[in-house]
């Protein structure tokens, strides 16, 4: 099999892309066709997408885990070249190797230097992804996000614009997890993009991709969004109570420090089904600020008012209604998404077939967060953020892949393996 090859270039500081505004006739130049001999429908595969697709992994974004993302090993699979606008230097908003999950989530640590810088790319591109982007961001002037990770990737144009003028054989589209994600984390449904307007959103991206070969001829790749529910940075109550002594001790070194204790209060038990995102760790860790010393810190599973400390349990908590309103919303776009993809005569595949199978092993994702862990604390599928996947969870998501892929199609691509 022949390995990838990647593009070398000059770097570029983030307000010099050049090429990437200007329809260049170099970005169309054909990348190496697929070794895999009856794979030739996806000779120009291009993928569109947000953090995921893009490679972010703990809270950052660079060359090295931009070639570690599921896009980049599905084309390792093939034996054809890959391409992505490659971020140089430690990259964006990167971590360090080894930090523990509180610190992670309280940001008590030192970052590298940040360079945010990009090289130029002269091939085609097979990844056009953006971390952070949302259903209308995918097809919204790409300064209107607010994201500078959006220009400094695509230049001037939208992910739809720059795939579609790479005029793809393949496409494949994973989409929609930032539309429920913050409503998960901060527990609070008010903030996730209704069905209806996801599905405009939706529509506008495969409308912009429909003069393309992918869609013409019939071969492309629909993904399903994540119950973000379930996602590792969100555990239950349930869980916390069942492991509350390693729990609290981690919790009382890493949040409270200075000899303070942490009180888990009634509304907390072993049959609590209410869902806490690691978000909420802080806002307990905040409260304890406005209280004396030698007073416990309550964790609540409800809202409950502390005198001293105001209300707690709201923010990062997600009741039993809400986590059933987000998981009927992402059903309803995944519903969707399936119906478009069979449409289209394109395959589709659930990416919580794959979440679901890698939780049943503890050591693979912890049914809690091990918050003095600096090797895994989410387990050897997550990153240090909790939310994106780690490079061993990538294989696991290319080669589920895959295998959709040669299922809808009769192609015998192999699975893929990890990059060194």
């Amino acid at each position: 099999m022949r390995t990838s090859t990647f593009s070398r270039a000059l770097p570029v500081a983030a307000v010099v892309l050049a090429g990437a505004c200007a329809k260049d006739p170099e970005l169309l130049l054909a990348p190496a066709p697929p070794a895999t001999a009856n794979a030739a429908f996806m000779s120009r595969y291009v993928a569109i997408g947000n953090s995921i697709t893009a490679g972010y992994q703990s809270g950052g974004i660079n060359d090295s885990t931009q070639r570690r993302a599921y896009p980049a090993l599905i084309a390792r699979a093939l034996g054809t070249s890959y391409s992505a606008p490659f971020l140089t230097g430690p990259g964006c908003a990167p971590l360090p190797d080894a930090i523990t999950a509180f610190q992670a989530a309280a940001g008590t640590f030192t970052r590298p230097s940040t360079v945010c810088a990009r090289t130029s790319t002269t091939t085609f591109l097979n990844n056009v992804a953006v971390p952070g982007a949302n259903s209308a961001n995918v097809t919204n002037a790409p300064g209107s996000s607010g994201n500078p990770l959006t220009t400094l990737i695509l230049g001037g144009r939208t992910q739809v614009e720059l795939a579609a003028a790479e005029d793809p054989t393949f496409v494949s589209v994973w989409i929609g997890n930032n539309d429920v994600l913050g409503s998960a984390l901060g527990g609070d449904t008010t903030n996730a993009t209704p069905v209806a307007t996801f599905t405009a959103n939706y529509d506008r991206i495969l409308a912009g991709l429909a003069n393309t070969p992918a869609v013409q001829e019939k071969h492309g790749l629909l993904i399903g969004v994540v119950n973000v529910t379930n996602v590792p940075s969100v555990f239950t109550a349930q869980a916390i109570v069942n492991n509350i002594g390693g729990f609290r001790t981690a919790f009382e070194q890493g949040f409270l420090r200075n000899g303070r204790t942490l009180q888990i209060l009634p509304n907390c038990t072993a049959t609590t089904t209410a869902g806490v995102s690691v978000g909420y760790l802080l806002t307990v860790a905040a409260a304890a600020q406005a209280l004396p010393a030698n007073q416990a810190i309550p964790f609540a599973c409800a809202p409950i008012t502390i005198p001293g400390a105001g209300t707690i349990g709201t923010s990062g908590i997600l009741d039993a209604a809400e986590t059933a309103a987000l998981s009927t919303r992402v059903a309803a776009y995944n519903a969707y998404i399936a119906q478009r993809a069979a449409a289209l005569g394109w395959a589709y595949y659930d990416p919580n077939t794959t979440l679901a199978r890698l939780k049943q092993n503890p050591a693979v994702i912890s049914p809690i967060p091990n918050l003095t862990s600096t090797a895994a604390p989410y387990g050897t599928a997550l990153s240090f953020d909790g939310i994106h996947p780690s490079a061993s969870a990538h294989v696991e998501i290319a080669n589920d892949i895959i295998r959709a892929i040669n299922a809808k199609y009769g192609s015998s691509i192999p699975l893929a393996t990890a990059l060194p």
